[in-house]
């Protein structure tokens, strides 16, 4: 038995088309040369592909499980043309975005949103970051863009940079704290007797950092920000959180400021 993908795709465009002399059209061949085409390829499967007692041919049930069994190979096929497209566009298979986890991740949808409009066969990989951990899936190249970036890059990174604005911080504890009921200004003292919340840089590579924290402080190290506002929100310790996260847990009086 010999067959190969141009009799899938002849088999496809006739289902398609409805008629042989339709799917000759669309294949720039004669209905003869269609109708021979099929004749051989049935002598070689060894089975009648379609019933041509009507008007139009209909696949046998033979020929339907030939055809479906085929598709997926047809659907390899445009895939695999679409991906040389891509490829010829500059686009590779998968696009790495690092974002900071300082930047809410649904705040980036819309974009992924025209993005795919452009490359609808690219595969997108999102990953969080904390402080240097943007830069490093840079330098390490497990990311072609990063988003929310903070600090200067590394030395050995070329980049192109563009300012996205400034994310504000405010110092927040949760309503029942004890910090609440101390007079202000809180001193560095008043600080120190509780713990900092402090989410984790995720650098690999780069010298770690970490921010919102005095030197003689105890920490309580978390992976997220998410994890960090709830940390705050259970009393477990205090810290700077970015305003636009907590705003409605202030306005809620969950949170003080």
């Amino acid at each position: 038995m010999n067959f190969d993908i141009q009799d899938l795709i002849l088999l496809a465009t006739i289902e398609r088309s409805g008629s042989f002399s339709a799917a000759a059209d669309l294949l720039y061949r004669t209905r003869s040369a269609i109708t021979q085409h099929i004749k051989k390829l049935e002598d070689q499967v060894g089975f009648q592909i379609f019933d041509r007692s009507s008007y139009r041919p209909t696949l046998t049930p033979e020929g339907r499980f030939f055809l479906e069994r085929g598709k997926p190979l047809l659907q390899g096929l445009e895939r695999l043309k679409a991906d040389i497209q891509q490829i010829k566009k500059g686009w590779e298979e998968e696009f790495s975005i690092a974002i900071d986890d300082v930047f809410p991740t649904e705040n980036l949808f819309f974009l992924i949103e025209e993005f795919r409009k452009a490359a609808p066969n690219v595969n997108l990989r999102i990953s969080r970051e904390v402080l240097n951990g943007c830069w490093d899936a840079l330098l390490e190249n497990r990311a072609t863009l990063a988003i929310g970036t903070t600090g200067d890059p590394p030395l050995d990174l070329l980049c192109d940079q563009q300012p996205l604005g400034t994310v504000e911080f405010v110092f927040a504890v949760a309503k029942d704290h004890p910090l609440t009921r101390f007079p202000a200004p809180l001193t560095p003292e008043d600080l120190e007797a509780f713990p900092s919340i402090v989410v984790s840089d995720t650098s690999q590579g780069l010298s770690k950092r970490s921010s919102g924290a005095i030197s003689r402080q105890s920490k309580i190290i978390v992976p997220t920000m998410d994890a960090k506002v709830q940390a705050h929100l259970m009393g477990l310790g205090i810290g700077y959180l970015p305003l636009a996260r907590i705003n409605n847990l202030l306005q809620d009086g969950r949170l003080a400021g």
